[in-house]
């Protein structure tokens, strides 16, 4: 008896130790699980001006944006830009994608939002593309609300009609941002609560709250938020289960209006909604105070 205790109290204490190791490992790497997109046509490489000669035959072209000055150098934020009526006055949304890809994999995204009669400018992240710095989520803050300053003084956007809108984690970050300057409106397509519910669905056993730096978690914005709010979400989505999208809802109260996909999940809301998800976002769009 005295042997079998002894062995059970080593594999114990090694089962510990392994999962120190493994909460420690996961701590040190989160950036690459967090941001995995990061690595996604990086620097100014083939791929990368590959990828912008095909968004410029789209009706984009690259635009490079001073964003906020860190450490004595101000940072480089780089995106797509719809160049095809840039002569004409019209409203504008800045367009944010997911964390697992770069602007450059988001053409299915911005066909769809292209039909909208809108500028459209799509962001890329510090960290992302050949954007310098490293990913963060106050980073990115800071970066969206230059694109909004760049947005607001440009000749050819009308500033009372100024959108931010996004997807998953994007979406998420427009909620955050949405409020930190005068948006027009607000458009989330699949958002999350936090990246902290997202990831410990996936490591349950690992203490995700504690070890994570950027949780994303936009429910504070949410409730203390004016700015109306137009939510898609899929009713099959199990990255960021549809109870997500109804507590934001709930905490948002009147200024939010969720519309549901059915039989959508996370990655096939656009082909799944179709034009009937295009005809909710364009009369959110035109009446966002409705």
């Amino acid at each position: 008896m005295k042997d079998f205790i002894k062995g059970l109290f080593r594999t114990v204490i090694w089962a510990a130790i392994f999962y120190g190791i493994a909460c420690l490992v996961l701590f040190l790497l989160q950036g690459f699980v967090v941001f995995p997109g990061q690595s996604v046509n990086r620097g100014e490489s083939p791929q990368w001006q590959g990828a912008m000669n095909i968004m410029a035959a789209q009706g984009f072209r690259g635009v490079q944006l001073d964003g906020p000055i860190e450490k004595g150098e101000r940072i480089t934020i780089n995106g797509a830009w719809s160049q095809e009526s840039e002569d004409v006055t019209q409203g504008v949304i800045l367009w944010l994608h997911n964390r697992s890809e770069s602007v450059t994999e988001i053409n299915h995204q911005l066909k769809r939002l292209m039909k909208l009669d809108l500028h459209i400018l799509a962001m890329e992240y510090r960290g992302y593309g050949p954007s310098k710095g490293a990913p963060s989520e106050e980073g990115f803050l800071a970066d969206i609300d230059a694109v909004y300053d760049f947005l607001e003084k440009h000749d050819s956007v009308e500033s009372d009609t100024m959108f931010i809108g996004g997807y998953s984690m994007g979406a998420a970050l427009a909620i955050k941002a949405g409020e930190r300057k005068d948006y027009t409106g607000i458009v989330a397509i699949s958002p999350f609560t936090s990246l902290t519910e997202v990831l410990q669905e996936k490591f349950p056993f690992v203490p995700v709250n504690l070890l994570l730096k950027n949780k994303f978690d936009c429910m504070s914005a949410a409730r203390s938020g004016t700015t109306p709010l137009f939510i898609a979400h899929g009713t099959r989505d199990e990255t960021a289960p549809l109870a997500m999208a109804e507590s934001i809802t709930d905490a948002a109260g009147a200024r939010c209006d969720l519309y549901t996909v059915d039989g959508a999940d996370h990655v096939d809301i656009w082909t799944k909604g179709g034009a009937d998800l295009i005809e909710e976002l364009r009369d959110f769009l035109d009446n966002p105070n409705r």
